[in-house]
C-alpha cells in the first residue's frame, strides 16, 4: 500500500470510525447496559440472504398484458426479512450485542429494502448491521445518525488490489446469449416434464410459469420461442440481469441444482468469468476470482470479524457461498509448531448449511447441515440457539468461543428437534 493521500486517507479514517462504532457502548439506553455486560462476548453473523435468512419467493399474478394473448413472464413476490421466521431471533441477537453482515449476490436496492432497512434503527446507528452486495463486490455500512447505508470506499480500494470487478462488453453480450438459450431450453423441458421441479416445493411456481410460456405447444405442438427479458425487475421470472458497471450477468429462473445442466461457461471465457449457482433459482456469472471471501478477509483485517466469535450461514456452500466456508475448521495460522487444539479451534469461522437439498452440501460440511426444515426456518433455529448460548453467559468476565465442535452440537440439536 502506498502512502495514502486525500481520498485514501479519508477512507482509512472512515474505516477506523466504523470499527469504533462497532465496539462502542450506548451508555444511555437499555441496549447499552446489555452491551456493557456482553461486549467481550459479542458475536458476528456472516449470513447469505436469499435462501438463508430471507423467506422464499412465491408466484403471484401473471405479468400479462390484458390486451395481449401472449404470456411472456410471471410475477414473483420476494418477502422481506420481517415476514420470515429468522427476523425475531436475529433482532434478539442484535439486542445482545451481535453484529450481522448480510452478503448477497443481489443488488443494493432490493436488499436494502428486504434486509438492511428492516432491522431496528438503533442497531444500524450502532454500526452493527452491514450489507455486502453483488457477490461481495460492494460493502455498505450504516450512517451513525440516520442509519442509511454508506459505500465503504476503503473496501473498494482493498478489492481493487486483488481482482477486476467488471466484465467486458463483449463478454456480457456472449453471456446474455448463453443465458437466453439456457432459459428457453429449461422452460421447454419443464413444460414437457413438470417433474423436474417439485410442485409442492419452494420452486413449484416455476411449473406454472412453464405451462403459461408454452401454452401454444398444447394447441399445435410447435416449439415456442419466447423472449427472455433483460431486466433488473426482481418480480419478473424468467429474466437476465446485467448488473451495474457490468459487474455480473445473472440468469434467473432455473433451480440452482439444475443450473449447470443449462448454463455452461465456454472454455475461452473461463479465465475471465466464474459461473456458479446462487440462491434458489439463479446462476451468477461474475469476474473470475470474485467471491464472498473478499468481504470476510477485509472485515477480519479491520477487526469487525473475529475468528472464534463468528459464524457463517448459507444455502450454497458449493456455489456462491463457497467463499464463506474457507475458514471452517481452518487450522491455527500462528506459529508452525503450535499444537494447542483450543487455539486452532479459536481461529475458525464455522459454516452452517441451511440447504433444503442434501446434494447441495459437500461431504466435509454434512455434520453442519440443518436438514428437514426450510432454509429460513433452519436459520431461525440456529439463531435462536445462538441467542440461548450468548444469553447464558453473565457478567463482565464471561466469554464465548464459536468453534466447529460447539456449532456442530447446535446443528445436531436443531436436527434432533426438527
Amino acid at each position: 500500500p502506498g502512502s495514502g493521500a486525500g481520498k485514501e486517507g479519508q477512507a482509512d479514517e472512515r474505516r477506523e470510525n466504523i470499527i469504533e462504532m462497532t465496539q462502542d457502548v450506548l451508555a444511555d439506553s437499555d441496549i447499552g447496559r446489555v452491551r456493557r455486560n456482553k461486549v467481550n462476548m459479542a458475536i458476528t453473523l456472516l449470513c447469505d440472504l436469499d435462501g438463508t435468512l430471507l423467506p422464499r419467493p412465491y408466484s403471484v399474478v401473471p405479468a400479462d398484458d390484458p390486451s395481449s394473448s401472449k404470456t411472456t413472464t410471471a410475477v414473483v413476490a420476494h418477502p422481506s426479512l420481517s415476514e420470515g421466521p429468522a427476523y425475531e431471533p436475529l433482532v434478539r441477537l442484535l439486542d445482545l450485542g451481535a453484529t450481522v453482515v448480510g452478503i448477497t449476490g443481489s443488488q443494493l436496492a432490493t436488499h436494502q429494502r428486504r434486509f438492511f432497512d428492516e432491522l431496528p434503527l438503533r442497531h444500524r446507528r450502532d454500526g452493527r448491521v452491514i450489507l455486502a452486495v453483488q457477490t461481495g463486490s460492494q460493502l455498505y455500512v450504516p450512517h451513525s445518525e440516520d442509519g442509511r447505508p454508506m459505500r465503504d470506499e476503503a473496501f473498494d480500494a482493498h478489492l481493487s488490489e486483488s481482482i477486476s470487478v467488471r466484465l467486458d462488453d463483449a463478454i456480457v453480450a456472449e453471456l446474455t446469449g448463453i443465458g437466453r438459450r439456457g432459459l428457453v431450453r429449461f422452460y421447454s423441458d419443464l413444460a414437457d416434464d413438470p417433474g423436474l421441479v417439485e410442485l409442492d416445493g419452494p420452486l413449484g411456481y416455476l411449473v406454472d410459469i412453464a405451462a403459461k410460456l408454452h401454452a401454444d405447444k398444447e394447441v399445435n405442438g410447435a416449439d415456442v420461442k419466447f423472449d427472455v427479458p433483460v431486466t433488473d425487475d426482481v418480480h419478473v421470472v424468467p429474466r437476465i440481469e446485467i448488473r451495474t458497471n457490468n459487474s455480473a450477468v445473472v440468469f434467473v429462473g432455473v433451480p440452482s441444482l439444475l443450473g449447470s445442466n443449462y448454463f455452461d461457461i465456454p472454455a475461452h471465457l473461463q479465465s475471465s468469468v466464474d459461473g456458479r449457482p446462487t440462491g434458489r433459482s439463479c446462476f451468477d456469472c461474475v469476474p473470475a476470482g470474485l467471491d464472498k471471501s473478499h468481504v470476510v478477509r477485509y472485515l477480519i483485517r479491520t477487526n469487525v470479524v473475529k475468528r472464534g466469535r463468528t459464524i457463517a450461514l448459507g444455502d450454497q456452500p458449493a456455489g456462491n457461498d463457497a467463499g464463506l466456508t474457507l475458514w471452517h475448521n481452518l487450522p491455527y495460522d500462528g506459529r508452525p509448531d503450535d499444537d494447542d487444539d483450543q487455539r486452532r479451534h479459536d481461529h475458525t469461522i464455522p459454516f452452517v448449511a441451511v440447504s433444503e437439498c442434501h446434494m447441495m452440501v459437500p461431504d466435509n460440511l454434512k455434520d453442519w447441515h440443518v436438514s428437514n426444515i426450510t432454509n429460513a426456518e433452519g436459520s431461525a433455529k440456529i439463531l435462536t440457539e445462538l441467542e440461548c448460548l450468548v444469553g447464558t453467559i453473565e457478567g463482565d468476565t464471561g466469554d464465548i468461543t464459536l468453534c466447529v465442535d460447539t456449532v456442530r452440537d447446535i446443528v445436531q440439536k436443531v436436527n434432533n428437534n426438527a
